[in-house]
């Protein structure tokens, strides 16, 4: 057996409301990648036979958001809440069994 080692990449984007400091509104960009969700996106993978060695974040000041930008950024917010509404589902759903004895 050969191990493969990479990264895993997403780039990811978030809009935050404007403040006088740039390290607050660089806060509140991390605001929502908490331990507990790199905690599930780790199990995730290591559940498809992958190691995550290590999981980390740094979100940089891209600039003003126009208003296409914004609207992108709520769409991807509701259909990711369905997704993650679908994947929960699915994770609760539990079957039963009636045997019948004759």
């Amino acid at each position: 057996m050969y191990l493969y080692q990479g990264r895993l990449v997403f780039d990811i984007v978030t809009a935050v409301g404007e403040k006088s400091e740039e390290a607050a509104m660089k806060n509140d960009a991390h605001e929502n990648l908490t331990n507990e969700l790199f905690k599930e996106l780790q199990a995730f993978i290591e559940a498809k036979g992958y190691q995550v060695l290590s999981i980390g974040v740094d979100l940089e000041n891209c600039g003003k958001a126009d208003q296409a930008q914004l609207k992108a950024l709520e769409e991807s917010e509701k259909d990711g809440n369905a997704k993650v509404k679908r994947i929960y589902n699915k994770a609760n759903i539990t079957s039963h069994t009636i045997q019948i004895i004759e």
